[in-house]
């Protein structure tokens, strides 16, 4: 994250940076999706089921930091019928509709495929 700073007490844990190959074949100044992109990681860093986790990125032209929406620790209960189960309080209950909901566009579908 050459250049990235961060105002005091902030760190980051975890970077990604997202590219194409058309991007340095056009001589492009970056990338933007179209519709908004999802990232899945594992817990590595043993956060708690239902813990928000900052989420933004590196504006390089303007040197700093944009937040995003914030994203959330979710655990998979169990898989069935090819949709996921999950846990997104860490109550250990399978969520409702409508929490899911409240969450945006959590996908329980893919999250059962990589599981």
């Amino acid at each position: 994250m050459a250049g990235a700073r961060f105002r005091p007490p902030l760190v980051y844990t975890y970077a990604v940076t997202f590219t194409a190959d058309e991007v340095a074949q056009n001589n492009a100044s970056g990338l933007r999706f179209s519709h908004p992109s999802r990232s899945t990681r594992k817990n590595f860093l043993g956060l708690s089921v239902g813990q928000l986790v900052p989420v933004g990125y590196y504006d390089a032209d303007a040197g700093h930091w944009v937040p995003g929406p914030n994203g959330v620790v979710v655990k998979v209960l169990n898989i069935g019928a090819g949709q996921a189960s999950l846990d997104v309080d860490g109550q250990g209950n399978p969520a409702t509709s409508q929490e899911l909901s409240a969450l945006g566009h959590l996908d329980r579908r893919a999250s059962a495929a990589r599981h």
